[in-house]
């Protein structure tokens, strides 16, 4: 990239300068367009109170913190909080969740000693 920046400041067309180094156009103005300083200076200082509050509040996850910021004034999106909360490995492992286990009543069968003493129905549940 930085051949193609010399190429471009010397006079050479753009598109021709991207046509002969075989790279996109996008790719040489994505090239000579500035970083975002005010973003990482701010995600660094989010990543450092994240960290505290995280070793300070075991407990809590990214969206509490994300709470706690926005009430000390931080316009921040929980989004780019828990990118930070990943990036920190704080992220913790959800427990699995146990099924109830069903109380498994044995059938004992029940010998009618005389007439009428036991009525069973055959129920089929039927929903319109």
């Amino acid at each position: 990239m930085s051949l193609a920046k010399k190429l471009v400041n010397s006079g050479m067309p753009v598109s021709s300068t991207c046509k002969l180094l075989s790279i996109p156009r996008s790719s040489f103005y994505f090239y000579l367009k500035p970083i975002n300083r005010k973003n990482s200076i701010l995600n660094s200082k989010l990543a450092h109170l994240i960290q505290n509050f995280a070793y300070s509040f075991p407990s809590f996850g990214y969206r509490r913190i994300t709470a706690i910021l926005k009430q000390m004034g931080y316009h921040v999106n929980h989004k780019r909080i828990y990118r930070i909360y990943k990036q920190l490995n704080l992220q913790k492992s959800t427990s699995k969740g146990y099924k109830k286990k069903l109380l498994r009543i044995p059938f004992k069968p029940i010998n009618p000693s005389k007439t009428n003493e036991l009525w069973s129905l055959d129920v089929i549940e039927d929903t319109l």
